[in-house]
């Protein structure tokens, strides 16, 4: 082995470790430098409240904060996402920007980035390399690795020359990849930084349906004007914007969770989830675009209900189109959480004509942070209708049975479900 190859070998192989502990080190640094900022965020949000030490805040205390901050922010941090923020319920991942914005956001300051730079001086550390470069091995080379003595002038400068040939090709080639790396990383930090220059936020104008969002944004700096909001989870709904123009506007009909992005040539730079809720109770029959709403009381001996004779008058009746009917309760439930609580409730269905024949009905659980729940229901004949149900919820409809989901709906059907442990059970 020649002097050459041997040392680009183990130059290559010191290089991959320390490459490696550089990258380890840097990430780490920079997660312990977010959670710096992070605690400090926190702190100036509770001088701002003057409630006392967070470690004697309550749930209605997270609630509390949450309501002030959908007030002025419009952006709707649940009290799980609080307490993880604050170190109330244990969760190993960083939080995501948008989150991080939003705090910032209450805290004064424009955005995440703007918080970070402002106070920049109070997360300074004295900077250190991942090794001791005074530090060197005892030996440059392995044991087995000898030397010949060399008793002319000329031999020696051959072999500092080949030396001196390796060391800078090794130099050179590790400043390529420390180059390419730092394109990459420059490519990231622009990526960004464009995303940071938009802004978009949604608030509703009022309480209950139908209801008006107001949409906010800023894109004058993208670099074209395929501007698009898309409304909801349904990538179809979109809404073509203007980069010159800083606000749009849309009804909304149904109530639920809703979680709209802002689009720059079909990239994501923006988003925002929003509640539309109910005042209470609400029946209605589902038609597109505008349903139809049932303002009298639906409270009838002790359940809810709507006479056939009452759908009978409504417009969007006919006798091969039954009209689908549903109830809505939809608002912030505080202390429920999905991964603990139970739901109990009995449902009857008498109406069995037309294209109704199957009775089908449903049980849907919204969450604000995940798609919907739904639980579908049939008469035992109507079975095979629900595996694309299933399906469509990653439930494995051809491998279960599904014969607790058919029902007799001339009787109440009793529906209990369960969630702990991480288990749901119905």
């Amino acid at each position: 082995m020649t002097s050459y190859s041997w040392l680009v070998q183990v130059c290559t192989s010191w290089y991959k470790p320390i490459l490696l502990i550089i990258l380890e080190q840097t990430y780490f640094e920079m997660a312990d430098r977010e959670q710096i900022y992070l605690r400090q965020c926190r702190h100036l949000i509770e001088s701002r409240l003057a409630w006392g030490s967070a470690e004697e805040w309550t749930n209605q205390d997270f609630l509390r904060l949450s309501e002030l901050i959908f007030d002025e922010t419009s952006v709707n941090l649940s009290i799980t996402t609080l307490k993880r923020l604050w170190g109330k319920v244990k969760y190993n991942s960083q939080p995501n920007v948008s989150t991080l914005n939003v705090l910032a956001r209450f805290a004064g300051y424009p955005h995440w980035r703007a918080f970070k730079m402002a106070n920049a001086a109070a997360t300074e550390e004295p900077k250190s390399l991942p090794f001791d470069v005074q530090e060197k091995p005892s030996s440059s080379f392995p044991n087995n690795f000898h030397i010949a003595s060399f008793t002319h002038v000329q031999d020696r400068k051959v072999i500092l020359r080949s030396f001196t040939i390796a060391l800078i090709l090794l130099l050179v080639g590790c400043t390529l990849i420390g180059f390419m790396f730092s394109i990459t990383a420059h490519q990231k930090s622009l990526a960004t930084l464009d995303q940071q220059t938009y802004s978009f936020s949604a608030k509703p104008i009022t309480t209950g349906v139908p209801n008006t969002i107001i949409f906010d944004y800023d894109t004058s700096t993208a670099p074209s004007d395929s501007i698009a909001i898309q409304l909801s989870r349904n990538s179809e709904q979109k809404a073509k914007v203007s980069s010159k123009d800083h606000r749009y506007t849309s009804m909304y009909y149904y109530p639920g969770v809703y979680h709209a992005r802002l689009l720059v040539d079909n990239e994501v730079v923006g988003q925002q989830a929003f509640l539309i809720n109910t005042r209470g109770w609400l029946a209605m029959v589902e038609h597109e675009p505008v349903p139809f709403y049932f303002e009298e009381d639906i409270f009838r001996q002790g359940s809810m209900r709507i006479p056939w004779e009452t759908l009978q008058d409504s417009a969007f009746n006919t006798p091969a189109n039954t009209p689908w009917v549903s109830y809505y309760n939809v608002g912030n439930f505080e202390e429920l959480y999905s991964d603990d609580f139970v739901l109990e409730t009995e449902l009857k269905s008498d109406f069995k004509q037309g294209d109704a024949v199957c009775q089908d009905s449903s049980l849907v659980i919204l969450y604000d942070n995940a798609p919907p729940l739904t639980i579908p229901l049939t008469i035992p004949g109507c079975l095979a209708k629900l595996d694309k149900h299933l399906k469509t919820q990653e439930m494995p409809g051809d491998n279960v049975n599904l014969l607790a989901f058919g029902v007799n709906f001339s009787d109440w059907v009793k529906i209990k479900c369960e969630a702990s442990t991480q288990q749901f059970r119905l």
